[in-house]
């Protein structure tokens, strides 16, 4: 039948690849008899080439499934499955290199209930190109409470609550653009930064230093902590001053040039000591 015909794509590929890889490394590993030991080293590094080239596929098949963590690390599939990880990527990754055929990339529509391969994942729902166009047309288009204009890109966008006391208040929800969204959520950060701030007595433009401050500030607490007296200890309203004055500098130094940023950071380590304070050796 058609429908049956071998798609013959990337993973049908793959799985060709493998096979022909099993089949040489048997091969290989099964010498003949009485062969030469100069014969023999030769099989074995064809052997270990093979099964190095074995393990690259395997490899890159494994993150082509799973995927890849920030860092470019693949996944495991206990970070993918719950109570049997093994089991389940072992069912997985035998679905997947099975051989494929034209049906299997067909997709049901969850509207209509065609099944075809024009019906594809939208908004996390499988459906047809005609049913996706009346879900937008009757999808009742929001309005931002910031800018006030109507458009797709404004949704629900929920922010975290705070702490009164040793009660933390749930967060409000709004109806925001994407613009709207990120200024809004600045703006709470800075409010809540000098918010705490000022019930601990500290001064908005503490929360609010240069990169020159910074520096002379870093410059100061190590020679401080350099010298042989002790240092009085540090109350909370000085390491919420530090936490806002680190949280700002960062924000300062992402929107430098890469140079730019390079040097800064050099300014506010030149004065590093070589040994930690309270770490220096006995006398």
């Amino acid at each position: 039948m058609s429908h049956r015909k071998p798609l013959n794509g990337y993973l049908d590929r793959t799985r060709k690849t493998l096979e022909a890889l099993d089949e040489s490394i048997e091969t290989v590993r099964c010498g003949p008899k009485g062969e030469k030991p100069a014969e023999q080293r030769a099989r074995l590094k064809l052997l270990r080439d093979l099964i190095e080239h074995q393990t690259v596929i395997l490899e890159g098949l494994k993150g082509h499934l799973l995927g890849r963590s920030v860092v470019g690390t693949v996944n495991e599939p206990p970070d993918h499955y719950g109570g049997n990880p093994q089991i389940e990527f072992e069912r997985y990754f035998r679905n997947m290199l099975a051989p494929w055929t034209e049906d299997d990339l067909k997709l049901r529509c969850e509207d209509c209930g065609i099944k075809s391969e024009e019906v594809s994942t939208r908004d996390h729902v499988d459906l047809c190109g005609k049913c996706h166009a009346k879900r937008q047309a009757t999808q009742k288009v929001l309005e931002c409470d910031l800018c006030h204009i109507k458009s797709e890109d404004v949704s629900v966008r929920k922010f975290p609550g705070s702490w009164i006391g040793n009660y933390l208040a749930p967060g409000k929800s709004y109806d925001l653009c994407s613009k709207c969204y990120k200024d809004k959520r600045k703006s709470e950060t800075s409010d809540g930064e000098i918010r705490d701030a000022q019930e601990d007595g500290i001064s908005n433009e503490a929360l609010t230093p240069t990169t020159s401050t910074l520096t002379q500030t870093s410059s100061s607490w190590w020679a401080s902590a350099n010298s042989e007296e002790v240092a009085e200890p540090v109350s909370r309203g000085e390491i919420k001053a530090l936490l806002g004055g680190t949280a700002n500098l960062l924000r300062l130094l992402k929107d430098l040039p890469l140079d730019q940023r390079v040097t800064e950071l050099e300014k506010l380590l030149a004065d590093k000591p070589k040994v930690a304070p309270g770490m220096e050796p006995g006398r």
